[in-house]
């Protein structure tokens, strides 16, 4: 029997012939956590190629958040609950990613959180506003509704 000489470090371990591998749950959580700030940063960051207009930077930037974004809305409640939470964060770009993707599921809190952002004068009040203008008229056809129990 060989067990982990030092089980604080949560390192895989072997015990009569089994693989015990008890930091793979909370590796999960964490590359969760490190999934939600990452979408931050890009999320904010995007916000940031929007106004000095370097639309490279900010596709590339997009690219990487779509595929953030398709993990988290395949992860667990948890991850998901935190993501939905971003629509009320301090970042005006994030706030609009965020709650764009969630027109479909949370409708009304995605409306209000555009709502309270189209009056700005600025780029992100005219992106709310044709966000809530084409949602509206039916044009956001690729919107996925997710599955989260509340």
């Amino acid at each position: 029997m060989k067990l982990n000489p030092n089980n604080s470090d949560l390192q895989p371990f072997d015990y009569w012939g089994c693989k015990f591998d008890v930091s793979r749950k909370l590796k999960k959580t964490k590359n969760m956590d490190n999934l939600i700030e990452e979408y931050i940063s890009l999320a904010s960051k995007h916000g940031e190629m929007t106004l000095t207009g370097d639309y490279k930077v900010g596709n590339k930037i997009h690219a990487k958040m779509m595929k953030i974004i398709e993990r988290i809305r395949n992860a667990d409640n948890v991850t998901k609950k935190q993501f939905v939470n971003l629509m009320y964060h301090s970042n005006v770009s994030v706030k609009i990613w965020t709650a764009g993707t969630l027109l479909k599921t949370y409708e009304s809190e995605a409306l209000s959180v555009l709502k309270g952002i189209e009056d700005n004068k600025d780029i992100f009040g005219l992106i709310a506003k044709t966000s809530i203008d084409s949602w509206r008229k039916g044009l956001l056809t690729n919107l996925v509704k997710w599955d989260i129990n509340k």
